[in-house]
């Protein structure tokens, strides 16, 4: 076998392959012993007739076609052991014509694995950002869970506020389409088209009204999205929010709290934890964004496609989920096919070297995985599952790899804290800007 390789990408190769005519010569007899096995010839049983007789009722191409299986699948093997490669993907083959007792000559084309050569990161400094938990920010925090706990109740003696809840009957008149019926609705002011509220802003029981409006070019229901619309509205009733009063009794519902001092001492400490994290998070992105900088990273094309497939196959399941186009979505994002696609393959190759860097980092610095954590945390997303009544998604396969990958990245995330030189910065509440 005479073997010429180059480099037509990062870690990709093309081998040149010609196999010598005595090795085509023996897998030509190869496959006609095999065909032989299962061609009818009149007067002989399978595998029984001379391969002059049995020729004329071999398929031709069918022939070449396994000749080349055959002598493709050895040259190949010897190729790479030759070549010291390790594909990554599944290889393009080229074959040439091929004749009988001459050389056989094919190309194939194999993307190799990534290369990752880390830097020096004895040295790693970053700053990590420290908000000071204020007053104003556990105030915002319980107002935020007041809303959430707040009971809608009936207003009187006044007109539509914003943020109100309305029953109305309604008829919507959309241009190019019949007016459709007159409906009692629920209709919730923070969650209409833009103008709605403005347009029933002071308006009473019983009165009616009747204006314009266009429907947003992301409205989910697409027969209306961008079209002008008359609304004819008639108020039933107008329902408020009412924020729970902040007092011991009312705490008590929201946790083991005695009083109003406890629960608002939990709510700092929980803001507390949470700025902590976020913290810890900008920190280690920065150690990691350092890492991918000194590193020097090759890998094939091929790894950069599969992972930008991955990511188009994601948001196309998010989409069908919410039922909205990918024209839809371009809209809302103001971008056009050309820039999404950019935006993708940015953010996929960034990915890609993210994750080879981490991973050559872990196998750097000798991270292992313990068998006994990764068995307790299945054993643990088994219980939590059984306790909600839901079925885990996936063979158990794929909850043991997810399992052994967040345990892996949690190691990783400690080393990185451990061997950067961190210097906490404090930065100002966002209450405070």
């Amino acid at each position: 076998m005479q073997l010429t390789k180059k480099v037509t990408a990062p870690c990709t190769f093309l081998l040149d392959i010609e196999v010598d005519a005595s090795t085509v010569s023996k897998a030509f007899g190869r496959a006609y012993k095999d065909f032989a096995q299962f061609t009818r010839v009149p007067g002989f049983r399978p595998g029984r007739a001379p391969r002059k007789v049995l020729e004329p009722y071999v398929d031709r191409e069918r022939l070449q076609t396994h000749v080349m299986e055959i002598l493709a699948a050895k040259a190949y093997s010897d190729a790479l052991e030759q070549e010291h490669i390790t594909p990554y993907d599944d290889p393009q083959f080229e074959p040439g014509d091929l004749v009988e007792g001459e050389p056989w000559r094919f190309q194939v084309t194999v993307a190799g694995q990534p290369t990752v050569k880390l830097g020096d990161y004895s040295d790693l400094a970053i700053e990590r950002p420290v908000t000071e938990v204020t007053d104003a920010d556990v105030e915002q925090t319980i107002e935020a869970i007041r809303r959430d706990n707040a009971a809608l109740r009936m207003a009187t003696g006044r007109g539509v506020q914003p943020d109100d809840v309305l029953v109305v009957d309604m008829s919507i008149q959309v241009e190019g389409m019949e007016e459709s019926k007159l409906q009692r609705s629920l209709v919730r002011l923070n969650q209409t088209i833009p103008g709605f509220a403005e347009a029933v802003a002071g308006q009473v029981p019983d009165e009616t009204r009747t204006f314009s409006l266009t429907f947003p070019p992301d409205y989910p229901d697409e027969s209306r999205a961008g079209k002008r619309a008359t609304f004819t509205v008639t108020i039933g009733s107008i329902n408020e929010y009412v924020l729970p009063e902040v007092t011991d009794e009312w705490v008590a519902t929201q946790g083991e709290f005695t009083s109003v001092a406890d629960w608002r001492a939990e709510v700092r400490r929980r803001l507390v934890e949470r700025m902590n994290e976020a913290a810890d998070e900008v920190a280690v992105g920065r150690i990691v964004a350092a890492l991918v900088e000194r590193a020097t990273i090759e890998f094939p094309p091929a790894m950069l496609e599969s992972e930008i497939r991955a990511d188009m196959e994601r948001l196309s399941m998010e989409l069908d989920r919410s039922r909205t186009s990918y024209e839809q979505f371009l809209a809302m994002s103001n971008m056009s096919r050309e820039e999404h696609y950019q935006r993708v393959e940015q953010d996929a190759e960034r990915s890609v070297r993210t994750r080879l860097v981490l991973r050559e980092f872990s196998r750097q610095e000798g991270l292992k995985l313990d068998e006994a954590e990764v068995e307790k945390g299945l054993a643990d997303l088994r219980s939590r599952a059984d306790d909600a009544g839901v079925q885990l998604m996936g063979t158990e396969s794929d909850q043991r790899t997810r399992i052994a990958n967040n345990l892996l990245r949690e190691q990783v995330r400690a080393r990185l804290m451990e061997i950067a030189r961190i210097t906490d910065v404090p930065v100002a509440s966002p209450t405070a800007r």
